[in-house]
């Protein structure tokens, strides 16, 4: 609820068509409107702009709204919602106006945090009358989406999930945990198991629907002294490493850049998830690509080791995430490539080009590469409109 002094300058202020994008945007402060409710204890705030000299405020609605969809910022431990001022002003430049964030009050209990975020959940929806929302988890904050995707039935309600700086391996929870939280042993005891249900991958179907993005820094401080953390990778998300510290990937312009696109609706979403590799006996790479758009490789350098240890078959690994616009004159193709490191040279094994028809969207399909040598290499491709 927003304070007496704040009611009587928003109520001086003249509101205004928030569609015309201009240089005076840049300009502006942030400012967060608290909404009043009263099925959850966690604070709940919606973004808006005013200006310095409060003459002017920018509330978004739905008649102003370049993108519909609400998007919801969750921080990690003893931190705020306004660790997400630049990257709220950022998607408000893009044409984002439904940009909500929570002030969450402990991230020890999963099961019940996960509760109190259900609850925010459809008090958004209530608000913009969405179906699904996406979401921007920093630090810890991913582990509670994490947890709220997979046993709150979130991924019925989440078209896009970001993790930024998230601990995806349980030494490094703990750790953030012991020298965070201040958590009792018990707590402590309780938030680890959670963590062990929340490490799996997610089922084949919310794995369809559900696009995670797992950004993480090169360098993580936990302790007072700090220490260096490697970056875990996630079997069921696109997995990206960027070149800043943990501590300010959350305010990153190229960390921008990457979550974007995904954002926005009205685009189609591609996944490839590796399943088997067969008679493969020396390095491989794939490379994939769509209609020109994005090339990605597996990995992201070099090769994968025929006998290293992979996240296959046991938990097959999604290894290329991409999103196209609609567009039903152009048709679509995504090609992959499969090379092998033979003598430290580089031999094709095969191809496959997978004509995309946009009105047979969403669609699953099970797909093998094969080589001249027998190799085999088991892929399934999810294509779908969020």
């Amino acid at each position: 609820m927003v304070n007496n002094e704040e009611d009587r300058k928003i109520g001086q202020t003249k509101f205004v068509d928030v569609t015309a994008e201009t240089e005076r945007l840049k300009k502006l402060d942030h400012f967060w409107i608290e909404i009043e409710k009263e099925v959850s204890e966690w604070r709940l705030w919606r973004f808006a702009y005013l200006d310095t000299d409060l003459t002017e405020t920018y509330l978004p609605d739905l008649t102003h709204a370049r993108f519909n969809e609400p998007i919801l910022l969750i921080h990690g431990f003893n931190s705020k919602h306004t660790i997400f001022n630049w990257f709220a002003r950022e998607l408000w430049r893009h044409g984002f106006r439904y940009i909500f964030a929570l002030d969450i009050s402990s991230l020890i209990d999963l099961d019940n945090a996960s509760t109190n975020l259900a609850k925010n959940v459809t008090i958004i929806r209530e608000i913009t009358k969405a179906h699904k929302l996406s979401m921007i988890a920093y630090a810890s904050g991913g582990v509670l989406a994490r947890y709220y995707a997979k046993f709150k039935n979130g991924a019925a309600h989440i078209r896009v999930l970001t993790m930024i700086g998230s601990p995806h391996d349980k030494a490094q929870y703990l750790n953030l945990l012991q020298s965070k939280s201040g958590a009792t042993k018990e707590e402590l005891e309780q938030a680890i198991d959670y963590f062990e249900d929340i490490s799996s991958t997610i089922s084949e179907k919310e794995l369809y629907f559900l696009t995670q993005i797992n950004i993480g820094g090169s360098v993580w401080s936990t302790g007072k002294n700090g220490s260096a953390v490697r970056f875990i990778p996630l079997p069921d998300a696109v997995n990206i490493s960027v070149g800043e510290t943990q501590l300010r990937v959350h305010k990153h312009r190229i960390v921008f850049r990457l979550v974007q696109p995904f954002l926005i609706p009205q685009i189609a979403i591609f996944k490839i998830r590796l399943l088997t590799l067969v008679n493969i006996n020396s390095p491989i790479s794939l490379w994939i690509h769509s209609q020109g758009r994005l090339t990605q490789q597996y990995p992201r350098q070099g090769f994968l080791a025929p006998h290293q240890e992979i996240a296959i078959p046991e938990n097959p690994m999604i290894i290329y995430t991409n999103q196209v616009e609609l567009n039903r004159d152009r048709p679509l193709k995504l090609v992959i490539h499969a090379f092998e490191n033979v003598r430290l040279q580089q031999k094709k094994i095969g191809r496959i080009d997978i004509p995309i028809n946009l009105d047979s969207l969403p669609r699953v399909e099970y797909l093998s590469l094969l080589g001249d040598d027998s190799q085999k290499i088991d892929l399934a491709l999810y294509a779908y409109i969020p």
